[in-house]
């Protein structure tokens, strides 16, 4: 399979054998949309840094500086949806205003200074995808302190 075939595999199976599982876990939480909504972004994030990965060996193993920057422009763009996508809940949720400019540095990341270095941009990429991992955990502990009135 190739590397997209792969990634659109891991999402279908996510939503056909998962999914109903996560809506289960929060039944009875007044945030459960919210929870829901990070914990699904969390594992589909995990499926995204493969495909993520495979497109950094593509990168790496690309020759010509211009197709590397069109690859990261690529990448660049996915994960900046991404990232709105998240902003948007924690808007929503009431997350605190510090991890919103936390998720907002995030995307304003731009990683093709490192391209000519393929080690240190592999580097940085790995700690960017441990951000979002660290951030997505302290938005849900952060809903999950909230008053339930709330």
């Amino acid at each position: 399979m190739s590397l997209f075939e792969n990634y659109r595999y891991a999402v279908d199976n996510f939503f056909l054998s998962e999914r109903i599982a996560l809506i289960h876990e929060y039944d009875e939480n007044p945030k459960s949309l919210f929870l829901q909504k990070i914990d699904m972004e969390s594992k589909l994030f995990k499926s995204r840094c493969v495909l993520r990965n495979g497109l950094k060996a593509l990168i790496t193993n690309e020759a010509q500086h211009l197709t590397k920057k069109l690859l990261n422009a690529e990448s660049q763009a996915l994960l900046s949806r991404e990232i709105g996508q998240l902003l948007t809940v924690s808007k929503a949720a009431n997350i605190s205003q510090v991890l919103q400019t936390e998720f907002n540095e995030l995307q304003q990341r731009n990683f093709e200074i490192y391209l000519a270095d393929v080690e240190q941009y592999g580097n940085e990429l790995d700690k960017r995808d441990k951000d979002i991992q660290g951030l997505l955990f302290k938005m849900k502990k952060d809903l999950e302190r909230q008053p339930k009135g709330e």
